[in-house]
């Protein structure tokens, strides 16, 4: 993906974020974006997973790997992957939300190694089309 930055991109990636934090009902906890390469999203959610009780957990998001699952590292410092949704790199919102309510219920069915998705030419343009359905 381009490093320049493209407005429409950055409020389509930011709305893209936020309808998967409402799905989730995690408005509240911290998230992050940035649309510069390589592009990422961030999710904190409320609740650890089951399986890792004691460690703080996350969606993770980026244009090589799609979305993510992962733990605090024991250190803190680092995130920990335990899964990928795989499906595609920018499956619906919809989608992300069933990864992490699976997971919340303690279905780690999904693969905890990163896909291989090839580039994703037209990114910009699909992120760009969350941006018009803010309005």
């Amino acid at each position: 993906m381009e490093t320049v930055r493209n407005t429409q991109a950055e409020w389509g990636l930011d709305r893209y974020v936020t309808m998967i934090t409402e799905g989730l009902g995690v408005t509240d906890t911290p998230s992050y974006t940035d649309i510069t390469s390589p592009a990422i999203a961030y999710i904190e959610l409320a609740e650890p997973f089951p399986l890792f009780p004691n460690r703080p957990a996350a969606l993770l998001w980026d244009e090589a790997y799609g979305w993510a699952a992962a733990i605090e590292s024991a250190s803190g410092q680092d995130w920990v992957m335990v899964a990928y949704l795989g499906m595609e790199i920018l499956p619906h919102p919809d989608m992300v939300v069933a990864f992490a309510r699976r997971l919340q219920r303690g279905n780690h069915a999904d693969g905890p190694f990163p896909p291989e998705f090839t580039a994703c030419d037209d990114l910009h343009d699909r992120l760009a089309a969350y941006a018009s359905s803010r309005h």
